[in-house]
């Protein structure tokens, strides 16, 4: 069985879905069963796990969203058309677009996992319903949705897509953590981590003012960046700091 996976972005916790299922997936499948069509833009993205797990991994150029999208259609079609898959399985919204839309005939079967709705994000109403009408449309073109929570699961229900087409398999991570050395912290205050891109949806802004009043009590540390699209950066504080996300797993350890 052929498996090719589909990402119109490998940033933030796409990227650690990927490196814990491709992996996974490679070693049961052996060589030359699963690929992974991803931006070229995010290689240093890619979790070294994944990077040497010998999935095969083939790119498309997306230096920016519009024009990323038609070379991820056209890449899409030319990697179907030499990997021949047994099933396609997008990730996130633009990859379940694309691999949807351009599906042909039954085989090979699609599976869809958003990562999160993008109806969901803040955004004007008729937008936001432009997008529902297009993930119940697409959804016939599934034959799983592969939902990471109870949430997405709950929202899929929601607007109307059928319960047979949906399936909840909760995001998880490995037993054991990766061989990665602690960085020490040295405080008294009570520590708390926030690991993450700085999108809106995920509260960084919100978790910043809301222990602002505590900086004597609460030592905060955070790891990641700014989204593409974003342009806020966590503001300078006595109670936070701020690092790269490659040291997030060595933090999170202590």
């Amino acid at each position: 069985m052929r498996i090719l996976h589909v990402c119109d972005s490998i940033i933030g916790g796409t990227g650690s879905y990927l490196a814990e299922l491709l992996t996974l997936q490679a070693q049961r499948r052996g060589p030359g069963k699963v690929m992974l069509l991803m931006p070229y833009e995010h290689r240093e993205h890619v979790e070294p796990r994944l990077a040497d797990s010998g999935v095969e991994f083939r790119y498309f150029s997306r230096k920016s969203r519009v024009r990323g999208m038609v070379r991820l259609a056209l890449a899409f079609l030319s990697v179907r058309r030499e990997f021949r898959p047994d099933i396609v399985h997008g990730h996130t919204f633009g990859a379940g677009v694309v691999t949807r839309v351009l599906r042909f005939g039954r085989r090979p079967a699609t599976i869809f996992c958003p990562h999160g709705w993008a109806f969901d994000i803040e955004m004007p109403a008729l937008a936001r319903n432009a997008l529902i009408a297009i993930e119940r449309l697409l959804a016939l073109r599934s034959e799983k949705i592969v939902l990471i929570s109870e949430h997405e699961e709950r929202r899929a229900r929601a607007i109307g897509i059928a319960e047979r087409r949906l399936a909840l398999v909760p995001n998880g991570i490995a037993a054991a953590p990766p061989a990665i050395p602690a960085v020490p912290w040295a405080d008294n205050r009570l520590k708390l981590l926030f690991v993450g891109r700085f999108d809106r949806q995920k509260g960084l802004d919100l978790l910043i003012e809301a222990i602002r009043p505590l900086a004597d009590r609460v030592a905060l540390r955070i790891v990641g960046a700014p989204a593409v699209s974003s342009g806020y950066h966590p503001p300078p504080s006595p109670m936070s700091t701020f690092a790269a996300g490659a040291t997030a797993t060595a933090w999170s350890r202590r």
